[in-house]
Order: structure tokens, then sequence, then C-alpha cells
């Protein structure tokens, strides 16, 4: 979520949010490696202040200091001065690594005490952590399932933490025999999180898991009756990486120093049929990363409160779906190792009924000369409706004498909005960089929010970006597998929107559309009418006919 300045995106509880990442080194059932991926999320009731900042400066450690708020700040100070206070845990595996101190914020990974922002590199390495973290736990995956048990048994989620009220002790009975108090500070009170088998990624490829062509993804369905309106939250994902020449589950400090079972760099005759025949060979190992950790967050987001007039017109089970923008300006060596721009999720399956809540912010501080369309070093997205995946021509929705082919939504206000943005103060030019330029949709802001809006109609909608999509050079396009009269979905991105019903005959009497006057901003991007849209006709579906895919999209289960 790279907001640059540019506006915080905001998530209502109950939605569902589609997270991708890339990991270079593989994992899931790849056999190359050891490995487990953590995502969990921090907010402002166990991380007072947090915020995102306006210099990428390392935050200072004087609250007092002038510049103070100009700094990013996800942990609290008190934090991180805890850490820097507390003993390490001196049975953890360090190889034959020196620390250059004794406190939590040494590690084998981070053995000169490298700070960074407030956060505590033992907590940020080891998971899950044997004390009080302000971090909650969505989801963890493996490449051992078995091990799914013991991290939802032991997640904060539900499990008590106790810490001592001297923070440079970390074992109850080290506590209490230095006359100090151990006390616990209770758990977060939800559910443990998910957990499953990671999706399999090849080592040295930034790419598609479980051979598809979907990124790897986890949805999270924000947390409702948690957090109050307006809360601030974080997301951060840990992804290690753990070599299979040793036991990382039984390797402990027994094995340190001397003792380590890996050197850094070893030159030896490994293939032993004699000095300068087979050997010396050298290793490249480093010991503090033969067992790694690695760490991405995102900027600050909001958690909003559903409205409550989404609730009185929900049909049935209604669902709120974030559709997103990720990438940057670029083509794909500039972007490395980001993405160009493209639409998240890039396939939905929705029923008639469920919203989108449409969302997205970018940049103004892109590298200058990118590749890219529109005004140089800026992101700017939009949406128009397609015939199909294959064409790079909008659908034109007010034709002469005919009746207007169906969107995904029936608010003739909101179709122009996606498309234009609300756009004003426009000039007409061919000067791509001219701000005011609204064809290359250069007046619009970084950030945009379209609210929540309602899917009215069945079928397949491609959805594309006249901005970013560029035949032979990018494409911005939604690709969306359609499951007609049960499920519903977006598409260049596909919509496939139905829901099941008795075979009838097509109506046979004309459409009327009317443009109803502008409404005031809301949360809630409807047709003027609030009764349930109407039924209509599937007959393929009432048939029993495939229909197959454009192309093909990562499962997400049965339409039903």
């Amino acid at each position: 979520m790279p907001g640059a300045l540019k506006g915080v995106m905001q998530f209502y509880e109950g939605s569902e949010l589609e997270i991708q990442w890339t990991n270079q080194h593989g994992c899931g059932l790849n056999p190359r490696l050891h490995c487990n991926m953590v995502l969990q999320y921090m907010c402002e009731d166990s991380a007072p202040g947090l915020r995102d900042g306006t210099t990428t400066s390392t935050i200072v450690q004087d609250p007092t200091a002038a510049n103070y708020m100009t700094y990013g700040q996800h942990e609290p100070f008190s934090w991180y001065q805890q850490c820097s206070t507390r003993k390490r845990n001196k049975r953890l595996f360090t190889a034959d690594r020196n620390l250059n101190g004794d406190t939590a914020i040494f590690t084998r990974q981070n053995n000169n005490g490298q700070r960074f922002g407030f956060e505590c590199p033992e907590e940020r390495d080891y998971y899950p952590y044997w004390l009080p973290t302000p971090w909650r736990d969505i989801y963890t995956c493996t490449d051992e399932p078995k091990r799914c048990k013991y991290y939802q048994a032991t997640s904060q989620n539900g499990n008590d933490r106790g810490s001592c009220s001297d923070p440079q002790f970390i074992t109850r009975f080290d506590c209490e025999q230095n006359s100090a108090t151990w006390s616990y500070s209770g758990n977060f009170n939800v559910p443990a999180p998910d957990c499953g088998v990671c999706p399999t990624t090849r080592n040295n490829h930034l790419g598609q898991a479980d051979g598809t062509t979907q990124s790897p993804s986890y949805t999270w369905t924000v947390p409702e009756g948690v957090h109050p309106d307006g809360t601030k939250c974080v997301l951060r994902l840990r992804y290690n990486i753990s070599t299979m020449d040793y036991d990382g589950w039984g390797t402990d400090s027994f094995y340190n120093a001397a003792n380590s079972k890996v050197k850094g760099n070893p030159t030896v005759d490994f293939v032993g049929m004699g000095n300068n025949v087979s050997g010396p060979l050298t290793l490249n190992i480093n010991t503090a990363q033969f067992g790694r950790t690695f760490e991405d967050r995102s900027h600050v987001f909001i958690v909003r409160k559903q409205p409550a007039e989404l609730k009185r017109n929900f049909i049935g089970t209604s669902r709120i779906i974030n559709l997103n923008v990720r990438g940057r300006r670029g083509n794909i060596v500039d972007v490395y190792p980001s993405v160009e721009y493209d639409f998240v999720p890039n396939t939905i399956n929705a029923k008639r009924g469920d919203y989108l809540h449409i969302q997205w912010t970018g940049s103004d501080a892109n590298q200058n000369g990118n590749a890219g369309n529109g005004r140089d070093g800026t992101d700017r997205s939009n949406l128009v409706v397609a015939s199909s995946q294959g064409v790079n021509y909008p659908i034109n929705f007010n034709p002469d004498g005919d009746t207007p082919p169906d969107h995904f939504t029936d608010n003739r206000n909101m179709i122009a909005k996606l498309a234009y943005l609300d756009q004003t103060n426009c000039t007409t030019t061919t000067d791509a960089n001219n701000p005011q330029n609204c064809a290359r949709i250069n007046s619009a802001s970084g950030y945009f929010n379209a609210g929540l809006v309602r899917v009215d109609n069945k079928g397949t909608f491609n959805l594309l970006s006249t901005r970013n999509s560029a035949f032979s050079n990018r494409e911005r396009k939604w690709d969306r597998s359609k499951c007609c009269c049960a499920c519903t979905f977006l598409g260049h991105f596909e919509l496939a929107y139905a829901i099941p019903q008795q075979r009838k005959q097509p109506s046979t009497s004309p459409k009327t559309w009317t443009a109803s006057a502008p409404q005031l901003a809301s949360p809630l991007a409807e047709p003027p009418s609030s009764a349930p849209p109407a039924s209509r006709p599937c007959d393929s579906c009432a048939t029993g006919e495939a229909i197959q895919p454009a192309k093909q999209a990562r499962s997400s289960g049965p339409c039903t």
C-alpha cells in the first residue's frame, strides 16, 4: 500500500482483503529448504503512536526531538527500550557468531545490535516469541504442516504471555529469584491464526506459486467487533528459511561456538580424494544467514465499521470484497523487485448483491523517466469495461438508439466516476505531462476511494485501466473466470455475477436507463433505489451448460 502521502487505505471490518507477496528463496513443498511465513497485524491499541512518516531516515530515540513526528513509527519506543535492556535468550543457537552484547537486540542475524525503527530484533527473528508482543497473528504457513497445531496453540491470539517487572529477565524463575514480579498480560482474545502448507515457489525467482499464473497470496477477512471505527493498523509478513544441514528445531546453544554444526566459509577437501586433487573447496556459508528471517511491512491503513445502511441492504450473505491496485510506475526492469501495475484480486467470483470496495493509492514520486503513461513520475488508475480480455477498446454505455449493455453496477454515476474519476479543471491537449490533461487521468488524485459499489448484474465483466494498459508494452486488465448463475465477478479482471434461478424467457420489455442526479459522497455507491436488484435469466446455467473460463485462474473454491 504505497501511499506516499496521497491517501490512507481504508478497509471495512468483515471485508475480504487479498494480500500478495513474492519470496525470492523458495517456500512450500520445495525440497531445497525448510520455510515458514507469518502474516501479522498491529494496531494502535498495542502500538500507541502508530503512523507513517515523511522521511525515510530511522526514527530517533528522543521523543522530545522537534522533528520527532516526521518519522514513521510502528512499535512504540517503550517496546524497543524493553528489548534493549532485557537479557537475550541464551539458549538460542548462534553458530560460530560473536554477539556484541547480551540483550535482545543482539541475535545471530543482528550480532552488532543494529536498530531498525523500534522493532525488537529477537522478536522479529524468532516465532512464536516467548514474551508479550504487540502483533496479532493472521496466518502462518510452513513446509511441515505438523507444526500447525503448535503455532496455533502458542499464538498470543489466545495464549497468555507473561513478563517480568525487571525487563532484563525472560523467565518467571529468574524474575522471582531476583525479587521482581512476574505478571501475565493476557491475550488478544481472537481466534488462532489460520495455518497450512505455504504456496510452493522456486528458489531465486520472484514469480508465481504452485505452478499457476497467480502470485502467492492469502485472503484476510478483516476482523469484526475487535477495533473501534478509524483504528490505525499495519501489516507485517515474516519469511523464514532454514537449511537442512542441521535440525533447526533441535539445535540449541549447546552447538554454539566450537560445537557449531556449521562454520563460516569452511575450506576443506570435502570430496576426500586428496589435497590439490579434489580439494580443498570453500563453501559459501554465512552463518548469520544459514537460517534467516526476512520481513516486509505495509504503510498504515484504517479499519472502518460497516455502514449501518449497508447491513440493511444486504441480500442474504452479501460480502464486501476489496478491489485494489498493486505495483508502481515503470516497466518490469524499472520496478524490480516490485511489479508493474495490476488489480488485486485479479479474479473475483461474487454474487449479485455483494459489494466491491474499489480503492487504490499511488505516488507522485516515482523515478522520473520510468516507463509509463500520463504525467511522468505519477501513479494513476481508472476502470472501464471491455467486451473481452482480448480487446483494448472500452464498451460504450450510452449508445445512440440502442439499449445500453450491462455493467456490473446499475449506478450510471458510478460508471462515469470509475472511468473519469470526477476530474475537473481539464483542458484539451496532447501533452501527456500536462496536469490538466484529464484524458490521461492527470488531474485525478493519487488516492481514489469509490466506496462500496453493489454488484447488480450477472455475467462476466472484463475491466481495464485506459491509463495503464498499453498493448505490447504493459497490460492492465482484470482476468476473471466466470461462474454463471452461481457466482459473479470482475474481470480484465472478469466479473461473473449471477444467482441460481429457474429457467425463464428473457423479458421482451426494453430496459430503461436513466442517469440520476449527482448525490452526496457516501460509503455506499448504490443505484438510487434501495430495493434488491431484480432477478435476470441465465439460460446457459439453467440448462446446465458449462462455460469455460477465459484464462486459467487460481481456484477460490466452487461457486455455490
